[in-house]
């Protein structure tokens, strides 16, 4: 599946400093407003409800990587408006709750003209140049046939450095790889819905995760909570690992675990303030939920399973958080789904305190 991740984030030479800063603001204790500014898929057209729209899951995101600070969410989207609009009530519906992050799509509402791409230059330009300076990501949506502004919004975010995601590319590559039809993740033949902006949502939390994990390991370690550190099978020994494996499953994270139902416990002694899980969740339906024991209390069941998602891929949860730096007892439990022995993957644990 790593060419459809390849697809998804086709630009690797992006700038992420801006998105960086807002992470180690919101780590430092400070709050943040996130935003959304785009048409009627930003705005939550055809999701059940507004927590289950893309732009819902990236503000969903950040509350709970940041659970102890205040995160403000705005979404200024407004259906059949395009980037020309967008310019022209960015201060009003926006810039004026000086937003730290955003994300912006007017794929499917620009068309491919050059008046559409200096319209939405003009926009990235106002955002970028704002009082507050938000870090700006850009989120490419596709119309089932391919139709979309993409290429000419593209032009734009690599003449800024920015972050780009393309919904559109991973989508309809799955479709054409018969994982799915158009229908399953649409009504009509534009708008998402609620498995439509799941896959959306789950490419900008990825995305995030990416950013997340290198401030917390090695490029800003959060202070309240001491210095993070990521530890994996070359860095410490499990106590019991009865039933598991080394796996080497994600490209960059080589030293994982993987077990199953019928195996026992994943064990290990630490100490920490706070604890992460970064694990594997895959497309095909054979891993599934796991539950995480600290000192023997259940704090967390993490769910491996990503069904007819665009792709495998590592997420990074908080499973544990406190005040005060501890030795811990922690056990890794994989649960059977209807009778069916299910696998699940440890690719790493997040420590700090």
């Amino acid at each position: 599946m790593e060419d459809l991740r390849k697809k998804a984030f086709a630009w690797e030479n992006s700038d992420d400093s801006a998105v960086e800063a807002v992470m180690k603001k919101a780590m430092s204790g400070q709050p943040v407003t996130v935003a959304a500014l785009g048409g009627s898929i930003t705005e939550g057209f055809f999701s059940s409800e507004p927590e289950k729209s893309y732009a819902g899951i990236m503000a969903k995101w950040w509350k709970e990587k940041f659970p102890r600070i205040q995160v403000r969410y705005i979404n200024a989207g407004i259906g059949a408006t395009d980037s020309y609009l967008g310019l022209h009530r960015a201060e009003r519906d926006i810039l004026s709750y000086e937003p730290d992050f955003m994300i912006v799509d007017f794929t499917v509402n620009d068309t491919a003209e050059p008046f559409y791409e200096k319209s939405y230059e003009r926009l990235i330009q106002t955002l970028l140049s704002s009082k507050s300076r938000p870090a700006v990501v850009l989120l490419f949506m596709t119309m089932e046939d391919g139709t979309n502004a993409q290429a000419f919004h593209a032009r734009v975010g690599e003449k800024y450095g920015l972050p780009m995601i393309s919904y559109g590319n991973v989508v309809l590559a799955q479709i054409e790889a018969g994982r799915y039809r158009w229908a399953d993740i649409s009504p009509d033949d534009i708008h998402p819905n609620d498995r439509g902006h799941e896959i959306a949502g789950e490419l900008v939390c990825t995305y995030l995760d990416k950013i997340y994990n290198r401030c917390r390991t090695k490029l800003c370690p959060p202070p309240k909570e001491g210095i993070g550190n990521i530890l994996d099978g070359k860095s410490i020994s499990p106590i019991n690992q009865s039933g598991w494996e080394k796996a080497d499953l994600h490209p960059h994270l080589h030293y994982g675990w993987l077990g199953d139902s019928e195996g026992g416990d994943l064990e290990f002694e630490l100490e920490f303030a706070n604890l992460g899980m970064t694990y594997w969740k895959a497309v095909d339906g054979s891993f599934g939920k796991a539950e995480i024991y600290i000192d023997g209390k259940c704090e967390k069941v993490l769910d491996g399973s990503f069904p007819d998602g665009w792709g495998d891929f590592g997420r990074s949860d908080e499973v544990y958080a406190s005040d005060k730096k501890e030795k811990h007892h922690v056990a890794v439990r994989v649960l059977s789904r209807e009778g069916k022995v299910m696998k699940f993957a440890v690719l790493a644990l997040l420590v700090s305190g």
